[in-house]
């Protein structure tokens, strides 16, 4: 997922492998490395020294996330 986009919980953020993208706040790591949102929340992208990358998910109102669930789960 890109900066600035709506997570819903438990969705992937980063496939990849090893660890280039480091979890950061609310952000789980799998043990294939797949970075995934622990809470529905904004994605956040930072940097992390010189080379490294770090992403976390900023809470959203519990009102918002709401909305955004229902909408993820008409979508389906």
């Amino acid at each position: 997922m890109y900066d600035g986009e709506i997570a819903p919980a438990g969705s992937i953020l980063v496939r990849q492998v090893g660890t280039r993208v480091h979890p950061g706040l609310n952000v789980g790591m799998g043990s294939d490395y797949t970075l995934f949102a622990k809470c529905a929340g904004t994605v956040k992208y930072s940097r992390l020294g010189r080379d490294k990358t770090k992403v976390s998910i900023v809470p959203l109102d519990p009102k918002l996330v709401a909305e955004a669930e229902k909408a993820a789960k008409a979508a389906r």
